[in-house]
């Protein structure tokens, strides 16, 4: 399971009533500039590294909600090579952290996962 921050208001507030702190090796300017571009696209997610979900990982994601390149990528090999779909998530989306969540098998599902239900699926109306 991953935590998620959804907006820039719940990060916010995340950030002044919990002990939130950036992933190592992130400082501040460079996650504010992700943050600048992307917007709420971007989300800072705990990921677990063992079975036990004992240790954790936090990583930086962009959603690929609005990439249809992306998007396109991962479900064309969805079904095909489920393993190269997750790989294409998280090299496309994982802006920080990916290679501890590239040698994990643990991170790699969880996060691959949360990235894929991050796609989204319109719902059509049938009018006849």
């Amino acid at each position: 399971q991953c935590t998620l921050f959804q907006s820039n208001q719940i990060y916010q507030m995340a950030k002044q009533t919990i002990d939130f702190n950036l992933p190592e090796g992130l400082d501040q300017s460079h996650f504010d500039s992700w943050k600048d571009k992307y917007g709420d696209l971007i989300h800072v997610i705990e990921a677990p590294l063992n079975k036990d979900e004992t240790e954790k990982v936090t990583v930086v994601i962009k959603s690929p909600e609005n990439d249809r390149l992306i998007c396109g990528q991962i479900e064309n090999t969805f079904d095909k090579d489920f393993s190269k779909a997750r790989s294409i998530a998280i090299n496309n989306c994982v802006l920080h952290g990916k290679e501890k969540v590239l040698e994990n098998n643990h991170a790699f599902r969880a996060v691959s996962a949360f990235l894929f239900e991050l796609i989204p699926n319109g719902k059509v109306a049938v009018k006849h």
